[in-house]
C-alpha cells in the first residue's frame, strides 16, 4: 500500500476513525516487520497477528490479495476499536 486515506463523511461516527486507524497499524506494522532491519519486537507483534489471522507467514500475507485481507483487516479493525474505546484487548 502506498498511501492510506481516510475521508470521515457525514456518516461517520465516534469510532469511525478509531476504526480505520486500526487498518493504517496493520499496514503500517506488516510493512516494517518485513523489512530486514526490523526489530525482533515488531516481527513478533506481526507473527502474533498473523496467527491470530491463521496466516502461516509473512509470505503468505504478502501472497494474499486486498480482497483476501479484507476478513483480516476487519477482525483487527474492530478489536483495535474495542480496545481503544472499551480498554478490553483481544489478548493479552
Amino acid at each position: 500500500v502506498k498511501s492510506m486515506t481516510v475521508i470521515l463523511t457525514e456518516h461517520a461516527n465516534y469510532s469511525t476513525f478509531i476504526h480505520e486507524a486500526g487498518h493504517y497499524f496493520l499496514e503500517t506494522l506488516m510493512k516494517y516487520a518485513m523489512r530486514p532491519d526490523a526489530p525482533a519486537s515488531i516481527r513478533d507483534d506481526a507473527q502474533r497477528a498473523l496467527k491470530w489471522f491463521g496466516v502461516e507467514s509473512p509470505e503468505a500475507w504478502l501472497a494474499l490479495s486486498p480482497a483476501e485481507r479484507v476478513p483480516f483487516h476487519e477482525r483487527w479493525a474492530e478489536s483495535f476499536e474495542q480496545y481503544t474505546l472499551e480498554g478490553r484487548a483481544p489478548t493479552k
